[in-house]
């Protein structure tokens, strides 16, 4: 648990202890808040640790608790306070303010919406004003995307956990298609949008994970087949040894990938890892070698080709086989 949210915690309790003009000494203090941090598998607090948190309760920049000592314990010197009752403090507003104008890059999310209510709710409640932060931190983005428009009725269909029909249109194919998926999560790769969904009508096993572009489903609606909800682990081991989104169909074998990369770029790649399971095998002035353990797809093989002349698929074979025959196809439309 995060040290921030513990302390959260512990001033709750120590807030509902001392409620009601009730006197509560330290160790009956220390042995409400062990148990509940019980409840969170964490161990209690020292007496020191207990001082700190009714200091910093005491704090005007907190709560401005008026917390008191007296011969039968700590209690509030006003009757009626309680920390649930205090307005949020001008660093809490400045923290919405902040969070607000960076979330506005989810706008296409329907909870973007609400929480702009809520906030509003909480603005005239407290009388903080809760105005637009300079924008610091931008997200890179596709302004006319056509896959925004689906993102807000997925994501609820994932939270509802919702099976839908969908029409969707594949970049190589002239008729649409109507497939039956149940929708598991939104993934963004490269500036696109795509639906995770689980596929129980697939002809073949591995072709059951979908992974669908948002620019290419053309309408969805509800559907009357029970959802089925993937264990989280089936998920994560769909993008464990891919790049991006996509599982090749044909070959899902898995290889350990060499790579050679020509300095300076070796030293780009060092510092973004192409996969979580990129190592240095070896580093020289010239050249890096990088070890990857990998089902190569297109992702992959649109990166190797990115780099041009800077990267060599050392090994194996097939791999760079793969390679090989795409750099000829490329030089014969030059030629």
């Amino acid at each position: 648990m995060a040290k921030n949210k513990q302390a959260l915690i512990r001033y709750r309790i120590i807030d509902r202890a001392l409620q009601h003009g009730r006197h509560v000494k330290s160790e009956q203090l220390l042995d409400l808040i062990a148990e509940e941090l019980a409840k969170h598998d964490q161990n209690g607090i020292s007496l020191r640790q207990l001082r700190t948190d009714i200091t910093n309760m005491k704090s005007p920049d907190l709560y401005d608790a008026p917390i008191e000592a007296g011969k039968n314990g700590y209690y509030y010197a006003k009757r009626n306070f309680s920390i649930t009752n205090c307005p949020i403090t001008k660093e809490d507003a400045d923290c919405i303010n902040e969070a607000l104008t960076t979330l506005e890059q989810f706008k296409h999310f329907g909870f973007y919406k609400e929480l702009q209510g809520i906030i509003e709710k909480v603005a005239q409640k407290t009388k903080v004003r809760i105005n637009p932060f300079k924008l610091a931190v931008i997200f890179e983005s596709v302004p006319n995307y056509e896959g925004y428009k689906h993102l807000d009725g997925l994501y609820s269909c994932i939270i509802e956990e919702k099976t839908i029909e969908v029409v969707y249109l594949p970049f190589h194919e002239t008729k649409p298609q109507t497939l039956v998926i149940h929708p598991q999560l939104l993934k963004e790769h490269n500036n696109r949008w795509f639906l995770i969904g689980y596929n129980s009508r697939a002809a073949e096993k591995i072709q059951a994970i979908r992974p669908l572009p948002l620019d290419r489903i053309i309408e969805f609606w509800e559907s009357t087949e029970q959802y089925h909800k993937l264990p989280p682990k089936e998920l994560d081991n769909f993008f464990l040894h891919i790049i991006g989104v996509g599982l090749p169909w044909e070959d899902q074998t898995l290889h350990h990938i060499c790579l050679r990369v020509r300095q300076p770029r070796a030293a780009y790649l060092q510092s973004k890892p192409l996969h979580p399971s990129q190592q240095v095998v070896e580093s020289t002035p010239t050249h890096i070698d990088f070890s990857l353990q990998l089902i190569p797809n297109r992702e992959f093989y649109a990166q190797v080709l990115w780099f041009g002349a800077d990267m060599e698929v050392l090994s194996p074979e097939p791999v760079r086989a793969t390679v090989r025959k795409q750099l000829q196809e490329a030089t014969q439309q030059y030629s």
